[in-house]
Parts: C-alpha cells; structure tokens; sequence
C-alpha cells in the first residue's frame, strides 16, 4: 500500500497535536481511523482526500466536544452537560442559555431547601407580605409582615424546587442532543 501525500501527513499530526486533551493512546487511535478513512478516499482516487475534514484544529474541536457531549448525556449530570455545552461554546448566546438553567437549578435547590427548613423554621420560612414587605425565603425583618402560605410552603417549595431541577436539567438535555446532531455531522467523513 502507498503511503498518503504529504498534505496528508501533515493533517494527521496536526490532529494528534490538536487532541492533546486525550491520552496519547486514544489520540493515537484516532488518528489511526483516520489514517483508515483518508488511505480508503486515495485507493479510490479521489482528489482532495482531506476536503470532508476542513482543517485539523476545527475537526479535533468538534471531536472533542461531540466525545464530552455523548459522555455528558450518557452520565447525565446536569453539571457535566453544562460543563460540555461551554466547552464547545463558541457563541455568548450559549454562555447565556447555560447560566440561565445553572441559575434555575440554583433556585431549585434553594426552594427544597427551604422546603426542608419550614418543618424546623415554621414562623420564621415562606412567603411573607406586609405593607412595605414582600420576602420568599427566611425573614426575620422589624417591619410587619404576615407569612401567608403556612404548612402549605413545605410541599410548594418542594414541588416547585422539583420542577425547576427538572425543567432545567430537560432542557440541558435538549440542548446537548440539538448540539451533538450538529456536530455529529461534520465528523462523519
């Protein structure tokens, strides 16, 4: 069998140097399927072997990511989809999206929280309102205030910090799925 040309070559180092996240063993086996795929394009004879692949920095970028979003979603933590989604956020719009649902999975853990706290806490956790008061939480203000949902706070909070841990870790979900059907693509050469 012929070795590839040189522009070849030249790719395949490019990537392995560009997986540097990787254990060597595993970039080493990358670059050996593709070393697979490029010498199966020039046995057929096609031209530009490496025209699929755009440049080794961008197709080891979207390696990387598409390998930390499938593992992500295989684990399925809300913080590891997170931590994958900015990985490979190359627009503020995505930093936004994710500190948005870190956010609401922050309040999430507050209302359960303060859930718990009510059974302990009774006068002094809920939704407090008076005539220059309003206060979700703990509140222990001079001013007057009434709390206006009693024992009914305990299975609100909980419901409502449930909801929010879960809508957020869904919609993490959805978009490490939409993310990865974009990137999957352009990996398949």
């Amino acid at each position: 069998m012929r070795g590839l040309p040189e522009q070849a070559e030249a790719f395949l180092r490019d990537l392995e140097r560009h997986l540097f996240p990787l254990p060597e063993a595993e970039r080493r086996d990358v670059a050996a399927e593709i070393r697979s795929h490029l010498a199966d394009r020039a046995a057929r004879g096609e031209g530009n072997l490496l025209a699929p692949f755009g440049s080794a920095q961008a197709y080891a970028a979207a390696f990387l990511e598409e390998r930390a979003l499938s593992r992500a979603l295989a684990r399925g933590s809300s913080l590891g989809m997170g931590r994958a989604l900015l990985r490979g956020a190359g627009r503020i719009g995505w930093w936004y999206a994710v500190a948005a649902l870190g956010l609401v999975q922050v309040l999430g853990v507050g209302l359960v929280a303060m859930a718990a706290m009510k059974i302990f806490l009774p006068q002094r956790i809920g939704i407090f309102v008076g005539p220059r008061v309003f206060a979700l939480g703990a509140y222990s203000g001079s001013a007057p205030a009434v709390e206006i949902l009693g024992r009914w706070a305990v299975p609100a909070f909980a419901v409502l910090g449930i909801a929010a841990l879960w809508s957020a870790r869904f919609m993490l979900r959805l978009l490490a799925g939409w993310r990865l059907a974009r990137i999957r693509p352009a990996l398949r050469a």
